[in-house]
């Protein structure tokens, strides 16, 4: 009994090291291959994803295989077996070839794709299949037992390999030994597994299996679905979660590695035993989490870093229990263990393919998070649906229910209120963000007062405890004067606040409500109610949010774009209407101004028109006397008359001097159009049978009819220097007509649809139409040429207008009012404002003067548009167009024509970039710039400059060229630009450079939330170094909300031996007339010249010496060589060494230099405290500047050490010295 004891734990030993070394080999490869890559394909979050999506499928690859095995004979499944083990050896070691590197203009998803297939494909097909097959041959060799806790010891090993990774193998290994140590750790894998599968030849054969044992139970077609799908949703949420976190974190393997591991942890948990999944408390988190969830949604990018980590792998943590967990009750016999693991990793499978591959296709944004945060919800409500799952709500949930309402009503109230510090004359308004300390101490005190209310309730109640029904009497007037004893709390000066007390007020009377309800449902029991319908509730509350949340942040996007680099956005800002100019009761149809009267007219689907005057927004005429729609209005040329089209066949002639109406017409047929001739003689009215008549403006009598279209003449317009004619009809025709002679000079045919709108240039030079077919076009008037052909409407074009320089159109449709560049017929900016929505009728361009920029040299014409009843004026001279990178804005140009070339954002001329080109030659410069955004940089080109820019998203380029006119402008100064598409880093290695070596390299890809790390390392600056001129610039922009990268540019720094000169740009305005514009952004910068590049250049010799790093190094280096000790100085000052240095004869040459820093040691400071007269010896030991730490190479990053501590952790410890205090 004792051997056969001893070989069986042998036995089971041996199954369980097989399944824990292949589960740690299996997820130990994951962010070890992944890291190894991520350089190749830019650093981009979608790098892991498409890893992800690898690992799943081959997952799915190994439990089909290990399915299709065990139905073969046991011998022949440990022959295959042990074949394929050996296969899988071939392919060591697993280093990626760098044949496989990526050329830009691929798939980049399809090439990571193949890349893993040729470096781990075999390998990890191989160690995919070992779970379910161990398992499995488990059940067979020892009946009785259950497999399932080897499914937990598999999902532990992973869950080893995931965790020390970031923290063990990462950060003390280099990439060649995980390499080598992985490929050993196969091998191993290989012999015990081998073994495992010869000694499975004793157990018998499935035919030898007695015919008596029961035949496996047949599985409902919902639970097989439920097996499929709930795996799909937990793979999408952690996919979805982990490309948010890097997305807007970092990409980092740590950041790969927890939301995993918080994954495999829900299955450990799930399938270790079932009581540690309960439906109800998860079902509950789960809420709690979606609550957290749309509330960092909601923050942005405003939120904490860490918070933000917190809450997204929460909200993972909980959601994958949830899916885990009901999977785990849905669990077959072991006669169907590798069905039920196959369909598991099948779900697996389809989640990972709806992130990676699906949803980029059918979103414009990550909108997979949240599907997937929805779809776990919507899961859980079929399980419930399916099992008749029922809750019992109780007297504890309606409390807890009571106090969450409370805390909301509370946090509503004080948003709306001032809350202060005391002392501080200056107030902080709740909505503009209440310090987190101060926050915490108001609800501390608030749950304080809470809890004496319930305390004087009780004692109250002992009082009266014969009365039943006064109980909860006594317990609302106790809770109310704990109270009001606990209100002087708040105004005692230890604490150091003070609260609104209207805010306050309301929220104690609101907590004793509470207290009421509280003590009044003491004896309640609760009911019972179908958990579905409360999930159904909750699911399409959560869908409702949702949508309402991705719907608000499309509201000011003109254009966003998605692919495996990210989600682009380009926004309009700066766009001011004026107040609403009211006073029609009916939708405003139709607009037309008058230059010498300079005035607006508008008329109404009800027939009213009003007369503005476009200076002062008022209303100088009303005029009544349509019965129905207006539907054209035209001025006379000199202002005096103006003529209107009803849609009751009528036409009116108003004279404005006394606002009456002169002359009226009525037509046989209907009439859409109207126009006055420049001179004042003729009027010209379109008909819906196609006629134009050509009417004497004295008599109103028809002088001449034209033919001139086959459907309605829609719109007619004058030439204001000719008798030219233009007609847009309902045939989609636009045509030329010389009234004098009753001709037609020339017509075109470029539109699909009917002509909504035609329109003549101030310099008779050039028509415009706009049509049904969602086109504007621009012709020439002479011959009919298309000049221009505007498209970006999504539904049809309404109006069509000139500016006043015949330089801008604008153009009004559903979608909003669009202004474009009659120069190149580039679109603009599409005006929009949240209150005003997009929907317009009709635009037209107003003149500036009189409402312009004081000191302004070019002031643009106002637009007034016509959308509702309400017209506004709208302002463009200060429209912005930003382009944004997930959250990041990456650059922002104005369309001005005298601001259209600022140095605008994180470049201006105070800037690194600003700064570093002053140092260099004025003309013929050779710049790179690593990052494209707007193109930005190429404001500063000139005549003879090469600016070479790097970017790896194709999508950036396609915008930088379209949307912004940086590029464009700068070739027109004879400065050559080139747009390089790929890895910058994989560029520059490959060299693809300009001729000449670069003057100045920028490295602006660090601002993000996500930051590419393999740009900053020992290798990369080798490459960059390799393609400098001696007297180069590398500057690297360093600017980052939560990561402090001065550190690790610094010890770059020291690696190589070149000074580092830091600019602390804190950003300028920009002078605009009378106007100040925020242009120039707050900045950091740190370039890095050689040593010699300080000789023949003083500003940034002294800006070098500024700060304590460069400084202390040269400090060091010259007391050395004069053979000064540190360690015998007796409390010289810094200022007197430096004397002493000058003296000295060994440092002749360094003369210049000391005497540099002297300067610099008497303006620089640390700790409020200069340089010059802090002790020599202490200075030197001192670690103002920042310590050392591995410096960063491919092998290792870490971002830990240079967190930035969180906003709300200062606030918290502020609160508590300030009360401790």
């Amino acid at each position: 009994m004792n051997d056969t004891s001893q070989v069986s734990r042998a036995q089971m030993l041996a199954f369980g090291v097989t399944i824990f070394t292949g589960a740690f080999l299996l997820f130990q490869v994951q962010p070890l291959i992944g890291k190894y890559i991520l350089p190749w394909f830019g650093g981009t979050p979608s790098v892991w994803t498409t890893c992800l999506l690898f690992f799943q499928c081959l997952l799915l690859g190994g439990y089909a295989y290990a399915h299709l095995l065990t139905r073969l004979p046991m011998r022949k499944q440990a022959i295959v077996h042990m074949v394929l083990l050996a296969a899988s050896l071939l392919f060591l070691p697993i280093r990626p070839s760098e044949a496989l590197q990526p050329e830009p203009g691929g798939n980049p998803a399809w090439q990571i794709l193949v890349l893993l297939a040729a470096t781990i494909g075999l390998p990890y097909l191989v160690l995919s299949s070992t779970g379910p097959l161990i398992q499995s041959w488990f059940s067979r060799k020892f009946a009785g037992r259950s497999p399932y806790r080897l499914y937990a010891l598999s999902n532990i090993g992973s869950m080893l390999a995931l965790i020390t990774y970031p923290f063990l193998v990462e950060p003390y290994t280099t990439r060649n030994t995980q390499v080598w140590s992985w490929s050993f750790g196969l091998v191993v894998f290989a012999i015990v597994c081998g073994a495992v599968a010869w000694n499975m030849r004793e157990v018998k054969e499935p035919e030898e299996i007695d015919e008596e044992e029961a035949p496996a139970p047949a599985i409902s077609r919902w639970t097989m679905a439920l097996w499929v799908l709930l795996p799909a949703c937990g793979t999408a949420q952690l996919m979805a979660a982990t490309n948010k976190i890097t997305q807007d974190v970092a990409i980092i393997p740590f950041l790969w590695v927890l939301p995993l591991s918080l994954y495999l942890l829900s299955f450990i948990i799930c399938f270790d035993s079932p009581r540690w999944y309960s439906r109800t408390w998860f079902s509950r988190a789960l809420w709690l989490s979606w609550a957290a969830v749309i509330w960092a949604l909601h923050k942005g990018a405003n939120a904490d870093i860490i918070l933000q980590v917190v809450i997204f792998n929460a909200a993972l943590f909980i959601g994958c229990m949830i899916c885990h967990g009901e999977l785990y009750r849905l669990r077959p016999p072991a006669i169907r263990l590798t069905q039920y693991f196959l369909m598991i990793s099948a779900g697996g499978a389809l989640g990972g393919l709806f992130v990676a591959l699906v949803a980029p296709l059918i979103f414009a944004d990550y909108w997979e998070f949240h599907v997937s945060l929805w779809g776990g919800g919507a899961l859980m409500l079929v399980v419930c649906f399916l099992n008749k799952v029922q809750w019992t709500f109780g007297k504890w949930h309606l409390r807890f229910t009571l106090l969450l309402c409370f805390l909301a009503a509370y946090w509503g109230l004080s948003a709306r209120f001032e809350v202060r510090y005391i002392g501080t004359e200056n107030p902080v308004l709740a909505r503009q963000g209440v310090p987190s300390g101060l926050w915490l101490e108001t609800v501390a005190l608030l749950l304080g007062a809470m809890a004496l209310s319930w305390i004087s309730a009780l004692i109250l109640e002992t009082w009266i405890r014969h009365q039943q029904k006064l109980r909860a009497l006594a317990a609302f007037v106790g809770g109310l004067l704990a109270l009001m004893l606990a209100v002087p709390l708040l105004w005692i000066p230890g604490l150091g606040l003070e609260v609104a007390p209207w805010a306050f007020a309301v929220a104690l009377l609101l907590l004793t409500i509470k207290g009421f309800v509280w003590f009044a449902i003491s004896k309640w029991r609760g009911f019972v109610l179908p958990s579905g319908w409360t999930w159904s509730l909750l699911v399409v509350v959560m869908g409702v949010v949702l949508i309402k949340h991705a719907s608000n942040l499309d509201k000011e996007i003109i254009r966003q774009t998605r692919n495996f680099y990210g989600v682009l956005k380009i926004y309009d800002y700066g766009m001011y209407p004026s107040k609403p100019w009211d006073g029609h009761e009916g939708d405003v149809r139709v607009l037309a101004r008058s230059l010498p009267l300079r005035s607006l007219a508008s008329g109404d689907n009800q027939g009213l028109i009003r007369i503005w005057n476009f200076d002062r927004g008022e209303t100088t005429h009303k005029l009544e006397g349509h019965e129905a729609a207006i539907r054209a209005l035209s001025f006379s040329s000199d202002g005096q008359w103006l003529a209107s089209v009803g849609a009751n066949h009528t036409l009116r002639l108003w004279e404005l001097a006394g606002g009456s109406e002169k002359r009226k017409r009525t037509f046989d047929t209907a009439i859409h159009a109207v126009a006055c001739s420049p001179g004042g003689k003729w009027i010209a009215v379109g008909a819906v049978d196609g006629t134009i008549h050509l009417l004497e403006l004295e008599s109103f009598k028809t002088s001449s009819t034209i033919a001139a279209h086959d459907g309605a003449v829609n719109s007619l317009a004058f030439d204001l220097l000719s008798s030219r004619l233009v007609s847009g009809g309902g045939d989609g025709g636009v045509k030329i007509w010389n009234t004098d002679r009753r001709e037609l000079i020339t017509e075109t045919d470029g539109h699909e649809a009917a002509v909504n709108q035609v329109a003549f240039g101030q310099n008779g030079s050039m028509v415009a139409s706009a049509g049904e077919d969602g086109l504007a076009c621009v012709w020439r008037a002479t011959d009919g040429r298309l000049m221009h052909r505007l498209a970006g409407h999504g539904g049809e074009v309404r109006d069509i207008a000139f500016d006043t320089r015949d330089s801008r159109l604008a153009t009004a449709g559903s979608d909003g009012v669009k202004i474009w560049d009659n120069t190149d017929g580039r679109l603009v900016c599409t005006l929009f404002n949240k209150k005003v929505g997009r929907d317009a009728r009709a635009a037209v361009f107003v003149p500036a003067d009189g409402v312009g920029w004081p000191g302004a040299t070019h002031n643009l014409d106002r637009v007034a548009t016509a959308q509702g009843s309400s017209i506004r004026l709208w302002n463009t001279d200060l429209h912005e167009r930003r382009i944004r990178n997930g959250r990041i804005t990456h650059g922002m140009q104005y369309t001005h024509p005298n601001l259209a070339r600022l140095q605008t954002t994180y470049y201006g001329p105070s800037s690194g970039v600003g700064q570093s080109l002053q140092w260099l030659p004025a003309t013929n410069r050779t710049i790179g710039v690593v990052g494209l955004g707007a193109g930005t940089i190429a404001a500063y080109g000139k005549a003879g400059d090469q600016i070479w820019f790097y970017d790896i998203d194709p999508d950036v380029s396609d915008v930088a060229k379209t949307h912004f006119t940086n590029l464009r402008d700068c070739e027109r100064r004879g400065a050559e630009v080139s747009v390089v598409l790929g890895d910058a880093r994989l560029s520059l290695q490959h060299d693809r450079v300009p001729s000449k070596k670069f003057d100045l390299l920028v490295l602006d890809a660090f601002s993000s939330d996500a930051i590419p790390a393999h740009l900053l390392t020992r290798e990369a600056i080798e490459v960059y170094l390799r393609h400098m001129k001696g007297s180069g610039v590398i500057a690297i922009h360093v600017s980052n909300r939560h990561l402090n990268l001065e550190g690790v540019v610094l010890d770059l720094s020291r690696h190589f031996g070149l000074v580092p000169i830091q600019i602390e740009d804190e950003g300028e305005y920009a002078a605009f007339g009378s106007e100040q514009l925020h242009a120039f952004w707050r900045t950091d910068w740190i370039m890095l010249v050689q040593p010699g590049f300080l000789n023949a250049n003083p500003l940034p010799r002294r800006l070098a010496l500024e700060h304590p790093f460069y400084f202390k190094q040269k400090l060091a280096s010259w007391m050395d060589t004069a053979g000064i000790d540190v360690k015998k100085l007796d409390g010289e000052s810094v200022n007197v060494i430096l004397e002493k240095l000058k003296k000295n004869s060994k440092l002749k040459s360094e003369r210049a230099m000391i005497e540099a820093a002297m300067g610099a040691a008497n303006f620089a400071q640390v700790d409020g405290e200069t340089f010059a007269i802090q002790e020599a010896s202490k200075f030197l030991a001192s670690r103002h500047d920042h310590p050392e730490m591995p410096l960063w190479t491919d092998d290792y990053v870490s971002l830990y050490r240079i967190l930035h501590t969180p906003q709300w952790w200062d606030d918290l410890k502020a609160a508590w010295h300030n009360w401790w205090d």
